[in-house]
């Protein structure tokens, strides 16, 4: 994401969370929104979340099934 200069990211099949992980990992990305149709996957997905995010960066980074409202 850092090659790309990405600071926002939306990911349309966040998956196991690979590119979630990236995001959190990098200092340029400030907000991250994805989608998945799997909800079992979202337990995962929020614990990555609640390890690797935070502060104020952790409103800004938003994982939710493809109902997700915003």
């Amino acid at each position: 994401m850092e090659k790309l200069r990405a600071s926002r990211v939306v990911d349309f099949s966040a998956g196991w969370g690979d590119r979630l992980l990236g995001a959190a990992a990098s200092s340029k990305v400030h907000s991250y929104l994805a989608f998945d149709p799997n909800i079992d996957l979202r337990p995962g997905h929020t614990a990555m979340l609640d390890r690797f995010v935070h502060g104020s960066r952790r409103k800004n980074f938003q994982v939710g099934e493809e109902k997700l409202h915003i």
